[in-house]
């Protein structure tokens, strides 16, 4: 992000300080809301239609802002804060990305359209993060106050910035395209969306035409051809200014995508005699990425890098976003709606097969003009009895959509209050359903997929471990930005993520910047690689041979230290096989579990594996690597004899000529503490999660990372004890008085072993001891009063002013605080949240049927 003097904040905003001895403090980054500001940033108050945010001035300091613009036309309050005075907060906003825009030189890239601009966004950042340090456009941040912040959040060693530009009226994509100034623009298509404001199409065209003003002097555009509103105005306007190319399904484009097939999991695609693998939906999908293949490549990705691109694609939510809550599936794209992207969604959920009950829940599309009713009522005919079971509507245009729709009574209905819709909705969803749900912003239809991922939607029992994918992400971002830029970032997701679930923290870490991820076992890397996942990922325990040929096929790492596994690897190793199997040499520094000890070891392992890639067997070294025993201890003076022995190993492998390109020694406590330590590569576990290995490293430590999980039941029985009666197995709790019980539904079946026995949980903000013998199923606790049963107990986490950690824990049983998530087992489902929302459930007591997707096109 920005980090800069006052001084400068003068220069670039033409601005003047009104205490000039503040000029040489610095601020770290800038906020236009106090609701989100962070320490040291610049606070920025802007003039909206319902609010002025000169009067935040007061939370800004509250929060820890570092300095704040200061409109000139506005009277000069009682401040603390440093103020800088400008004739406008917006254009100084405007001037100040800008500047920095221009200070850290990108390759910009300018994305608009009426759809697929976010989706191309993405696409197109997932292929150039494969050769250069890319920031882009978070969410929806494509504003007129949107994308300079977007810009202002970019690290100073951005080498490649994706913004994306959206607008309400004529002149808002010109502003902020010579905000950008980029090197290429990207038109996607020209759609129906603000009609009502802009009145006809060929205005939404002019408007997004607009991206032109800013781009760069003979700079690239790619746009649609198929699109007359676009090709005609480009040919007759812009022949000599810029480079032109388009894509789409007539044959007159540069570049026409053909669809191969498609899967629950994406599709496949064919671009100038190459396959792409995406991981998207819709055959709509083809076209955008076909525009973000055709910048990166003029931006010198290899077409090799583009499936590493698009395996790691990181996808904005609430677009075509397939949600698996075990009983059923949402199909959620309601994020907007307009008639293109509503008939892209119905064919999409129409090649959907194998479902018990097929549901679509519609919104109205809004922002149409006139041309509403008309645009309403000719969607209802793409509605079809025989490929959807039952269409809810909701929005006074949508019952126009149902009106128009040939349909059986009883099948398709119509709602404008939105708890008459969940009402209708809610005994139509039977195990096995599909329910689409797509509307404009304003029907606001994320509310319903809240309403049904809410833990009593679909969880049988009242004990739950929830994630927080969101701390999982920003504490991946936090460390990503602490390292060094040469040093890659992999992630340790085995033992099920320490039990916080491989496959969606794998999901998570990746779009928080990880480079790659570590397992333990081979069959913790299939599965990953089953879910979709397509990054690197390093094997730390020793496979067996024969698995070899499958780890190269994979693209697996593997750990080696011994000879004669290569030699057996070797002989059982296919003629016909060309992959290279990617070795990291471990290395036993004083661990003294798994690695070789000396340099005779170790040059007996190179030697060997040297002598077979001369024999044509594709073993490659790939890394080097060691653990460390106490990183995480007040006294270093092991860890130090540890490193110098590793630096002693890698010094002995470049003086033998052996070219590593990955050397790595760093878990979570050493890369936290110890820069010597950040090398080619570092292995993070226990910090992803929020865990601080020690608590001098916590104190010690300038990230601030949240742990993510915590776990929770209810009082499943509350029952009153008198004097002298007993309480569980063994007779484990006599009450010394009339007392009142809690049963609790969790018991060491579930993870909370005996241990834990005369530990505490919390009800209602307090501490309450567990009493007697935890059972298999059910626990037992004192309560200092009566209270209703289906109460939330908090086994780990916050409830109210206090909280259970994963440190108290870990203190209790005498152990470390990242064995505590990997105790809870999967008779509890494992909910995920985003912004505060189930998004996910994992619940491995329910076995749907798996439902296929039919590779074919809808006409």
């Amino acid at each position: 992000m920005i980090s800069i003097t006052l001084a400068q904040l003068a220069e670039y905003t033409k601005g003047r300080l009104l205490d000039a001895q503040t000029s040489t403090a610095r601020i770290h980054g800038v906020s236009i809301d106090t609701r989100s500001t962070q320490p040291g940033q610049l606070f920025v108050p802007l003039l909206g239609a319902q609010t002025d945010g000169h009067q935040y001035l007061q939370r800004a300091e509250e929060a820890g802002a570092g300095a704040s613009l200061w409109q000139e036309d506005h009277p000069i309050p009682e401040h603390h804060l440093p103020l800088l005075l400008v004739p406008d907060t917006l254009q100084a906003l405007w001037d100040l990305a800008a500047a920095y825009r221009n200070q850290v030189n990108p390759r910009v890239i300018a994305i608009t359209g009426s759809n697929g601009k976010t989706t191309v966004k993405d696409l197109t950042a997932s292929l150039l993060a494969t050769r250069y340090r890319t920031h882009k456009t978070p969410g929806n941040y494509n504003s007129l106050t949107g994308l300079p912040l977007t810009i202002l959040g970019m690290d100073e060693d951005t080498q490649a910035l994706v913004l994306e530009m959206g607008m309400e009226s004529l002149g808002e994509i010109r502003t902020l395209s010579r905000i950008a100034t980029p090197d290429a623009a990207i038109i996607t298509n020209i759609g129906e969306a603000h009609l009502e404001a802009l009145g006809s199409r060929q205005n939404i065209a002019k408007a997004k035409l607009e991206i032109l003003e800013g781009l760069k002097p003979h700079g690239l555009l790619i746009y649609c051809g198929d699109e007359p509103l676009l090709k005609n105005p480009i040919k007759a306007g812009t022949s000599n200014r810029f480079r032109c190319i388009t894509f789409g399904a007539s044959p007159y484009n540069d570049c026409i995508p053909h669809l191969q097939s498609m899967s629950l999991h994406g599709l496949s695609m064919e671009l100038d005699g190459r396959t792409y693998e995406l991981p998207l939906l819709g055959s709509c999908q083809i076209y955008n990425a076909a525009a973000a293949i055709l910048c990166a490549r003029a931006f010198h990705v290899a077409d090799e890098q583009m499936n590493e691109g698009f395996a790691k694609l990181q996808k904005t939510g609430m677009r075509s976003e397939l949600l698996d809550l075990g009983k059923y599936t949402i199909l959620n794209d309601c994020y907007k709606s307009n008639p293109s992207s509503l008939w892209e969604a119905i064919k999409l959920f129409y090649s959907f097969q194998g479902y018990q009950r097929k549901i679509a829940v519609l919104g109205d599309m809004n922002g149409l003009g006139e041309s509403g009713p008309m645009f309403h009522k000719r969607a209802g005919g793409w509605l079809h009895p025989d490929k959807v079971d039952y269409v809810l509507t909701f929005g006074e245009l949508s019952r126009l959509m149902a009106q128009s729709a040939n349909f059986p009574e009883g099948r398709i209905l119509s709602f404008t209050d939105f708890s008459a819709l969940v009402e209708a909705l809610t005994p139509l969803l039977i195990p096995g359903t599909l329910l689409l749900v797509k509307g404009s912003r304003e029907n606001a239809l994320e509310r319903l997929i809240q309403h049904l991922q809410t833990p009593d939607m679909f969880l049988q029992r009242e004990s739950r471990v929830e994630i927080d994918l969101d701390a999982i992400i920003d504490n991946t971002r936090q460390i990503r930005r602490f390292l060094p830029s040469h040093t890659k970032l992999f992630v340790a997701v085995k033992a099920d993520a320490y039990g916080h679930g491989d496959l969606p923290v794998s999901q998570a870490v990746l779009e928080g910047g990880a480079d790659g991820l570590v397992v333990s076992i081979l069959q913790e890397a299939l599965y990953l690689r089953r879910g979709g996942i397509n990054a690197p990922i390093l094997i730390l325990s020793p496979i067996l041979p024969q698995d070899a040929p499958l780890a190269a096929r994979q693209d697996f790492c593997v750990t080696v230290f011994q000879t004669d596994w290569l030699k057996k690897a070797a002989a059982l190793w296919p003629k016909d096989l060309h992959a290279p199997l990617k070795l990291h040499i471990k290395i036993d520094t004083g661990l003294g579990r798994l690695g070789v000890r000396s340099c005779g070891e170790l040059a007996a392992l190179t030697d060997t594996i040297q002598s077979l890639s001369k024999q044509g067997i594709p073993f490659v070294v790939d890394g080097c690597y060691t653990h460390f025993a106490t990183a995480n201890h007040p006294d270093p003076t092991y860890y130090r004899r540890q490193m110098q022995q590793f630096d002693e190993m890698r010094s002995y492998l470049r003086d033998a000529g052996i070219s590593i390109a990955h050397y790595h020694c760093a878990n979570s406590a050493a890369a936290l503490q110890y820069p010597e330590t950040r090398l080619d590569l570092v292995r993070m576990g226990v910090a992803i999660f929020g865990i601080y290995p020690s608590p001098q490293i916590k104190a010690t430590c300038p990230l601030h990372l949240k742990t993510a999980l915590s776990v929770h039941t209810r009082l499943l029985s509350v029952k009153k004890v008198e004097k002298g009666n007993c309480v569980g197995y063994d007779n484990g709790f006599v009450a010394e008085e009339d007392s009142w019980v809690g049963i609790l539904p969790m018991g060491y079946a579930d993870g909370y072993f005996r241990i834990f026995q005369g530990f505490h949980v919390l009800v209602d903000g307090q501490y309450i001891p567990i009493i007697g013998k935890i059972c298999m199923d059910q626990t037992m606790v004192l309560l200092p009063r009566q209270y209703e049963p289906g109460t939330e107990v908090v086994i780990l986490g916050e409830q109210g002013s206090n909280a259970v950690t994963l440190e108290d824990m870990a203190d209790y049983i005498g152990s470390v605080p990242q064995e505590i998530p990997s105790m809870f087992t999967y008779r509890l489902p494992r909910i995920y949240y985003r912004n505060g929302v189930p998004v996910q459930v994992i619940d491995h007591r329910l076995w749907p049927a798996e439902p296929v997707l039919e590779a074919k096109e809808i006409s």
